[in-house]
């Protein structure tokens, strides 16, 4: 079990670090819509890391430990990462993330690369490349947007719910890889983590729809991002073509792609093989 201190940044988001406290190369994890810093736990305990490096998961402003009723976006969740960043010790860094996390990570390497050593992107949500529910989700931002300001709106007069439970992944992904193999199918999986209800369970509403409409936004051109990246496509994706996925991360300028058995929940489906990959692409970032 990895050493590991909580923290929180000046405008309230809380974040987990891992591993050497003081090291001077940050790999900052940022997990996906609905979900919280326990999704990084299991592979926290497992990745195999340079020497000198820490590993720092936050949990996004609106979601997990870093509870907000307000606006919230990519903008928020920018200006929140750079202030975890900026720490006179972290010299170095690598970002990277889930779904939402991923598009997150490309957000901020476009924003600014100085000091980013790489980029990892773990089925990121490509708006081109987006089928099913969420493609038609796509096409209804303002409606995502109109409807959460309606509900801010009644959490600014004091309609909200005052506690929610807290949602452990890593608890999580164990049931549901037993539950899976008893059952022989991935029942399961798309039952608890394709839910919305499930998910609004312990997400406030107003943060979930604009962590939706964020997810669906338009990402910044491929030619601004710079540095290395390693990414990750599930082969049968659910909310994304992987064939599309794949020619547009081959926009890249230095881009290494593997292609995994999942649905989208890489980190659930396939935790050992993330970690080795992982693992070995970050031996190289020094």
């Amino acid at each position: 079990m990895r050493a590991c201190s909580e923290h929180w940044t000046a405008s309230g988001m809380f974040y987990r670090c891992y591993g050497d406290q003081s090291g001077g190369t940050a790999l900052v994890l940022c997990h996906g819509l609905a979900s919280n810093g326990s999704r990084w736990q299991e592979l926290c305990n497992q990745l195999v890391l340079p020497a000198g490096w820490r590993i720092l998961v936050p949990d996004l402003r609106g979601h997990g430990r870093s509870d907000w009723r307000g606006r919230v976006g990519n903008r928020q969740w920018l200006d929140d990462l750079a202030q975890m960043l900026d720490d006179p010790s972290i010299v170095r860094y690598v970002i990277g993330g889930h779904c939402l996390g991923a598009n997150l990570a490309l957000r901020y390497v476009a924003r600014s690369s100085a000091g980013c050593l790489g980029l990892v992107l773990v089925e990121p949500m490509l708006p081109l490349a987006l089928q099913g529910f969420m493609r038609v989700l796509s096409r209804c931002g303002g409606l995502l947007s109109g409807v959460a300001a309606l509900i801010r709106l009644g959490n600014w007069i004091g309609i909200y719910r005052r506690v929610l439970p807290r949602l452990d992944l890593f608890e999580l992904d164990r049931s549901t890889r037993a539950a899976m193999q008893v059952a022989g199918t991935d029942h399961p999986l798309r039952r608890r983590y394709a839910a919305p209800l499930h998910d609004l369970r312990y997400t406030h509403s107003a943060a979930y729809l604009q962590a939706l409409r964020a997810t669906l936004q338009a990402l910044p051109s491929f030619a601004t991002v710079k540095v290395p990246c390693l990414a990750f496509i599930s082969a049968s994706g659910l909310f994304g073509d992987p064939l599309r996925i794949r020619l547009a991360l081959s926009q890249l300028s230095d881009v290494a792609i593997h292609e995994l058995m999942a649905r989208h929940w890489i980190p659930t489906e396939q935790p050992d093989a993330l970690c080795q990959i992982l693992s070995d692409w970050l031996s190289d970032r020094k």
